[in-house]
């Protein structure tokens, strides 16, 4: 049992993630489908010129536009409610719109919305491939009662917070640690956790009373 939870930290735009409970008593699950994106490849509407590809630092900027796009996208498409754009798994497949009742975890609630329309060319192709090996494996993941919504677009920064490597403090910032997914050091849960563990051990030895 898991919830999909709204995860923006600015006005006007939809970002999601998911957690569960302890006991997973939710009568709902939640699965993020993780898709990589080339940052050389990357266009939308509206999209800067492309950097070369060793202007590292601007190839990053370009990124978190991009980010930005999608996300401003889904937040338009359920009316500027910050309802979660949705449709149903078999719908997104046959490219139909989604109606009916519409439950899901959200705490915002949700929206119909056409997904593919909401997310890069190469993200719902990959995903239009991945759903059916999905239900091929677990029965009933991309059956009628699956719903995708969108995006989950920070599932790691594309920009780092540089930290030195034995104190783990900002280089700039003294006392403070950047750690996990948002400043740009892991890629999941379990590479979060152990990267604030390695931080927790730095500060604790570093504030550790005398013996």
């Amino acid at each position: 049992g898991g919830e999909i939870l709204p995860t923006n930290e600015s006005p006007g735009r939809i970002v999601t993630n998911g957690a569960s409970r302890a006991n997973r008593s939710s009568p709902f699950g939640n699965s993020g489908l993780v898709i990589t994106v080339n940052p050389l490849t990357l266009d939308w509407p509206g999209a800067s010129p492309m950097p070369p590809a060793d202007d590292e630092a601007n190839l990053a900027l370009r990124a978190l536009d991009f980010q930005d796009h999608w996300e401003r996208l889904a937040f338009e498409a359920t009316d500027r409610s910050y309802r979660v754009p949705a449709q149903r798994a078999p719908d997104y497949l046959a490219g139909r719109r989604s109606d009916g009742q519409l439950d899901t975890s959200y705490p915002l609630g949700g929206g119909w919305a056409d997904v593919r329309s909401l997310i890069p060319k190469e993200v719902g192709a990959a995903l239009a491939a991945a759903l059916p090996m999905l239900e091929k494996k677990f029965a009933g993941f991309a059956g009628p009662q699956s719903l995708i919504t969108a995006p989950e677009t920070r599932a790691s920064a594309p920009i780092r917070i540089v930290r030195d490597p034995i104190t783990r403090q900002a280089v700039q910032t003294a006392q403070l640690y950047p750690v996990g997914e948002g400043a740009g050091y892991a890629g999941g849960i379990i590479s979060a956790a152990v990267d604030g563990i390695k931080t927790a051990d730095a500060v604790m030895a570093r504030f550790a009373p005398p013996k």
